[in-house]
């Protein structure tokens, strides 16, 4: 089991890489305004995570496992060969920086995303104030005249 729990380890931080890769080329495709392509890689980019976090749950049962009452891969270090306890440590090492970093990157795209979100809204708002008719004297969407009528006052007039 411990060679399997390895292999998981090595699979996290190369889905990690390619998670960074991801982030990395949402980013571009964001700032070169392709929506479409965008939403595409973000479905990539969920199923990865959701990978990811299978992975780790297993990780975390094997241990669990091997050396009941460990909470954590650090606790059951003693399972493994020699070779195996220096490899972990800096692999959980390598695994927590890039994942810092793929947190960064995604903090980032989120607001450039939101900031496109908001201008779009502006955009679309400000097109539309221009295209409604000012004065209401027209054709309803009902394709009827609707007629503006004054509203009611008890006493018109000037002051």
């Amino acid at each position: 089991m411990q060679k399997q729990i390895m292999g998981s380890l090595t699979r996290q931080s190369k889905a990690l890489e390619l998670l960074e890769s991801l982030l990395g080329q949402e980013l571009r495709l964001l700032k070169k305004d392709a929506p479409r392509a965008v939403a595409g890689l973000e479905f990539s980019i969920q199923d990865l995570l959701r990978q990811i976090a299978v992975e780790r749950t297993w990780v975390k049962r094997c241990v669990q496992t091997l050396s009941p009452g460990a909470s954590r891969l650090g606790d059951a270090l003693h399972l493994f060969t020699d070779d195996e306890q220096k490899r972990i440590p800096v692999l959980i090492a390598a695994m927590d920086r890039m994942q810092q970093q793929c947190a960064r990157q995604a903090a980032v795209n989120s607001e450039i995303a939101k900031a496109l979100k908001e201008q779009s809204a502006s955009l679309l708002a400000f097109f539309r104030k221009q295209v409604m008719p000012k004065v209401r004297h027209t054709y309803s969407n009902h394709g009827t005249w609707t007629s503006q009528h004054p509203s009611a006052t008890l006493i018109s007039g000037r002051m």
